[in-house]
């Protein structure tokens, strides 16, 4: 039994939809700001993360004690229970080596009134101690930020714009208070292009979650750790941090170099700040890495066949003169986030206040091991236009050489049998894999995962190493997506084609059983209007005359076929009467018999021509009525309406 070092916090379909959006837009900004200025754009990206007066504490991590011996901490209730708030920025680029060292912005927020006398003494002590502009503190009454606390963050450490300053991009998560117009407004008014993470999906794209939050972590509960031993040493029994003693350690903490520097590689292990044509494709790893590989919802065979579409898209309609640099096309590459009500509803209930710090869950030490050999970071999950338009003329030069292909380095021969071998190991072992998970072989399963991770280590070492390397892969997966797209292509041709003749086969059915049905209608046709139009003689011997019963059962059925062809000329019946219309022949042609007797059939011959030579078209309804008053006027009978 292990314990989970991965938790979704949305369904995985949506992280992959909300990843892929993020992707393509974040490489259309890049694209455009490159052929507009001639240069890849700076990414930023703030966070907030949660600690305590007591941080060891309150993540109940292991403390150093003698054997045997009772544990020397002991956690204050309140302290561990006591929050304050850690904004970490990270930088898409960081030089370590600059003097002094361009440090992303910090801040931390302690859980006091905004206009009390604590603001004042921390603000005091910050001036006092000669804290840099890099680094700040503030209040809230929740120690959690807001609107107006993330407004006055962003005007401490967004640089103002100037003529010939860089435009640059910065990230946030999805929460309410980073979404508004006004920090939107903010953000562009001092040459920041403000995008907003898929909720849910900052573990997977978010570095200060991927790569700061959890080591500015276990740094700072070291430090705590050693503090709080200090204080016990002097007597204090249940040690806690003051804001101001947090404050040092923070900046102790956040000083160090390469943590940043750390946190600068993680943008293009998450996809963000790679080559835009694909040169560092194999440098995206961890669960990013997954989801870049895979198809899209798109249906493309991985997001860099996508993003190549939408590169080419946004290079035309900047050739053509469609986009050019201002407010309302810049918003307009930018696409939201379908809503997804279930799922946004739980979000926005965990607000701020909520997070899940993975690596420190992870106690058990082979757990640990594990996730080290897979490259699995494990890392935090955080809850998750202003008026002015700015127009800039685009560089030609800059637009034409964004569109130069990549001159191909040179390839040795060890280098291309390294390569080789690299790339049959991984397609061997991701068809070992599929055909184990086949068959349930999920231990083994297990190690030629870890094996497939190490040999893609290796592939980002050689493409790291040599820029023909990784042109060389690029061609690689380059070719893989052209095969797959023709596959696909193929694939989708039969389908139509199956479709195509599916539909072919129920037309010519349905016109088939169409022309069945105009045939019979046509044949009742013809033999209505026949029935109109072919004469037919009936003899008086014929319809009974001369015989006390008026023929017989002959001379009754002559007389009802020449009833029923009455009944179908011109007008013929109405829908009463053809309702009684069986009765009524039986009925009355049995009392007429009874009545004419030998006569009858001479009588009905006459009244059969006279109602044939009336010229009114309903001659023969009006027969039948004025013979139903006179002959059943005294019988008694119950008339029942249809259904």
């Amino acid at each position: 039994m292990r314990v989970a070092n991965r938790k979704y916090a949305v369904p995985r379909p949506v992280v992959k939809q909300r990843l892929e959006i993020l992707w393509v837009v974040l490489f259309r900004l890049r694209l455009f700001i490159f052929l507009v200025f001639g240069y890849d754009p700076l990414i930023l990206n703030f966070d907030q993360s949660p600690f305590h007066h007591n941080e060891s504490g309150s993540q109940n991590k292991p403390t150093l004690a003698v054997r045997a011996g009772t544990v020397p901490i002991v956690e204050g209730n309140a302290a561990v229970k006591s929050r304050w708030s850690g904004n970490f920025t990270t930088a898409s680029r960081f030089d370590d080596h600059a003097k002094p060292a361009q440090i992303p912005a910090v801040e931390c927020m302690f859980k006091f009134e905004r206009d009390g006398s604590v603001n004042t003494r921390l603000q005091n002590y910050l001036r006092s101690r000669g804290f840099p502009a890099w680094f700040t503190v503030s209040v809230a009454p929740k120690g959690s930020y807001c609107e107006c606390d993330i407004i006055a963050f962003l005007e401490k450490h967004l640089e103002p714009w100037r003529e010939g300053r860089d435009w640059r991009i910065l990230l946030c998560d999805d929460y309410s208070a980073h979404k508004t117009i006004n920090i939107w407004n903010l953000c562009w008014s001092r040459g920041y292009i403000r995008l907003v993470h898929g909720g849910g999906a900052t573990p997977f794209s978010q570095t200060p979650d991927t790569d700061l939050n959890q080591h500015v972590r276990k740094d700072f509960g070291e430090k705590e750790a050693r503090l709080l031993l200090e204080k016990m040493r002097c007597g204090q029994v249940v040690p806690a941090l003051t804001p101001e003693e947090a404050m040092e350690l923070m900046f102790e903490v956040m000083s160090n170099t390469a943590l940043h520097k750390a946190a600068s590689v993680g943008f293009k292990k998450v996809g963000q700040s790679i080559d835009l044509h694909g040169g560092e494709d194999e440098s995206v790893c961890r669960e990013a890495g997954v989801f870049w590989n895979e198809e899209t919802t798109d249906k493309y065979p991985n997001m860099r066949a996508k993003i190549n579409v939408e590169l080419a898209a946004v290079a035309g309609e900047v050739a053509s003169g469609g986009l050019r640099w201002c407010q309302g096309d810049v918003l307009r590459l930018i696409t939201p986030y379908p809503t997804n009500k279930k799922v946004d509803q739980i979000l926005e209930a965990l607000v701020e206040d909520f997070y899940h710090d993975d690596v420190h869950a992870l106690t058990n030490g082979d757990d640990a091991t594990a996730v080290a050999d897979s490259d699995q970071d494990a890392s935090d999950s955080s809850t998750d236009g202003g008026d002015a338009m700015i127009c800039h003329g685009a560089d030609e030069a800059a637009q034409s050489s964004a569109v130069d292909t990549i001159e191909q380095a040179e390839l040795s021969a060890e280098q291309a049998d390294e390569i080789q071998k690299v790339k049959s190991t991984i397609d061997a072992l991701q068809a070992t894999i599929e055909t184990l998970q086949t068959i349930g072989q999920v231990s083994v399963v297990q190690s030629a995962q870890l094996q497939l991770d190490k040999e893609r280590r290796e592939m980002r070492k050689l493409s790291q190493e040599s820029p023909a390397v990784a042109e060389s892969f690029a061609r690689l997966r380059q070719a893989e997506d052209q095969e797959s797209l023709r596959a696909r292509r193929l694939a989708d041709q039969h389908r139509e084609q199956q479709k195509n003749t599916a539909k072919a086969i129920g037309d010519k059915k349905a016109a088939v059983a169409e022309l069945k049905q105009t045939k019979r209608k046509i044949q009742d046709m013809e033999s209505v209007s026949a029935s109109r139009h072919a004469l037919k003689t009936f003899t008086l011997e014929a319809l009974g005359e001369g015989s006390t019963n008026a023929g017989g059962a002959k001379g009754k059925k002559k007389r009802h076929e020449v009833l029923d062809r009455l009944s179908r000329i011109r007008a013929g019946l109405s829908a009463g009467q053809k309702n009684d219309w069986q009765w009524f022949k039986e009925a009355w042609d049995k009392e007429m018999v009874k009545l004419h007797g030998a006569g009858w059939a001479k009588l009905f011959a006459a009244w059969m021509q006279k109602t044939l030579e009336d010229e009114r078209s309903n001659a023969f309804s009006h027969f039948v009525y004025d013979e139903t008053c006179r002959v059943f006027q005294n019988v008694a009978a119950l008339h029942v309406p249809g259904s």
